[in-house]
Formats: structure tokens, C-alpha cells, sequence
């Protein structure tokens, strides 16, 4: 019976030493697995920037845009027209002596900043009673 002198004895049941359990390998096989993700993320974001860069120097055609159809009256051929107008040629309808357009944004401010305050209110008053509630908690238990 040899041996058993390092066999630790428990409760009558004999219990076998443990071996040392060493985490080298599993830790190792994680440090590569990160690597080999490290290089496969890195190699598709420089495939798609290259691709990217490609399109913008003109490497690939471009020649879907001669293609094209009208969506509207279903006739082939590059859409065409009259040019946008200018700003000095565009008009606007005024209100009074002030542009429409500037009436709008201006209420459209006063709506979004009216919606802050109705939407910002409630939460403000909540974190305030439970601040005020903390401090009255605190200052009992402080006496």
C-alpha cells in the first residue's frame, strides 16, 4: 500500500489529493482567440475602407446613373429639367413685414422650448422631493 500516506482522510471516506488546477492553458487559448478576432475585425475594416476608397477615386463604373428612369413618367434616360432657382429668385409670402419662413421657425422654437419645459418639469420636481426626502433621512440619522 503504496501511496497512501498522502491521502488525506476525512470523515472515514478516503479523499484523493487534488491535483493544482493551472488556468495557463485555457488563459493562453483566450489571448489567441482575442488575437485572431483582433486580425479578422481589423482585415475587413481595411477591406471595406480600400472598397470605400476605391468607389471615391472612380476604380469601380459608375455608369448606373446613364441607366437611369424616369420614376414618374417611366421614360429612359436621364432625368432632366429646369434648373432649382436661385435665392435672389425665390419669393416667399410675408406675413405683415415678416418672412413667412421665419414666423415658422420662430414658433417652431417656442413650441420645441415650451415641449422642454412641460416634459423637463416632472422630473425636476421628482428629483427634488427625493433629494429634499435624502437629506431629511440624513440629517435623522446624523442626530
Amino acid at each position: 500500500m503504496r501511496g497512501w500516506h498522502n491521502v488525506d482522510r476525512l470523515d472515514s471516506h478516503f479523499v484523493a489529493p487534488v491535483p493544482p488546477v493551472s488556468l495557463g492553458y485555457l488563459a493562453k487559448n483566450m489571448v489567441m482567440k482575442k488575437r485572431i478576432f483582433g486580425v479578422i475585425g481589423y482585415s475587413v475594416l481595411l477591406l471595406v475602407v480600400l472598397a470605400a476608397l476605391g468607389i471615391g477615386w472612380g476604380l469601380q463604373s459608375q455608369s448606373f446613373a446613364e441607366d437611369a428612369t424616369d420614376l414618374y413618367f417611366k421614360t429612359a434616360g436621364i432625368p432632366e429639367g429646369p434648373p432649382a432657382p436661385s435665392p435672389q429668385e425665390t419669393v416667399y409670402a410675408r406675413i405683415g413685414s415678416f418672412d413667412s419662413r421665419l414666423v415658422v421657425w420662430f414658433v417652431t422654437q417656442l413650441h420645441t422650448y415650451f415641449g422642454g419645459f412641460v416634459l423637463a418639469l416632472p422630473i425636476l420636481c421628482v428629483a427634488g422631493v427625493s433629494w429634499a426626502q435624502q437629506q431629511k433621512a440624513r440629517t435623522r440619522t446624523s442626530l
